[in-house]
């Protein structure tokens, strides 16, 4: 049992031990799919309404919001309901469809909201796609990562944790030389580390 984030492809999924999986198919609701296809599928994709609502929900059905909507509601005063609804329910996110060069949003919004499913663009290597990589080397590159306590536990009292990071520099080579200068030595290099945390 536990909460964790599992790396499947292209998405994340972080498990919970709240979920249960047992229901009933109403067939008297019309889906639009099959009440066949719809006793196999694990998960059901709700329309959001707000949070006390969708809290209310069973436990498998899901929400699907695109990047701007994970912007928007991670901004909102009761963003806490979210991280509340993502201890008992799924959320996936995905990249805005205006992205046609394929680029990527940072997964860190979703991720620090507790969502589960954080689907990203594979075929472009940019920032957000080394975060995701360097979130999933943490646990020896497996595939699932715990999420921290503060989006599991119900306690409001948790305070943040500060810690010491110290980063030494081991080697570099093929150091540039000095802006517009062909000849010379390289002086004053510099180290530039980006820092992304939940």
């Amino acid at each position: 049992e536990g909460n964790g984030l599992v790396h499947f492809s292209n998405t994340h999924l972080i498990l919970s031990g709240a979920f249960t999986f047992s229901y009933q198919v109403d067939t008297a609701v019309s889906h639009g799919v099959a009440p066949e296809l719809a006793t196999m599928t694990l998960f059901h994709g709700t329309n959001f309404k707000n949070w006390d609502t969708s809290i209310e929900k069973p436990t498998y059905h899901m929400h699907s919001f695109s990047e701007s909507t994970v912007r928007s509601l991670s901004k909102q005063t009761n963003s806490r309901q979210w991280i509340e609804y993502n201890r008992t329910h799924l959320t996936r996110t995905f990249p805005s469809g205006k992205r046609v060069d394929s680029s990527n949003y940072s997964p860190m919004v979703a991720w620090s909201n507790g969502c589960q499913m954080v689907a990203l663009n594979f075929q472009t290597p940019d920032s957000p796609l080394r975060i995701n990589d360097g979130r999933f080397r943490e646990n020896g590159g497996c595939g699932y990562i715990l999420k921290p306590c503060t989006l599991t536990t119900k306690d409001e009292f948790l305070k943040p944790v500060s810690s010491r990071l110290s980063i030494k520099v081991l080697n570099g080579s093929c150091l540039p030389k000095p802006k517009g200068q062909r000849r010379g030595e390289c002086i004053d290099p510099y180290v530039k580390l980006s820092l992304y945390d939940e």
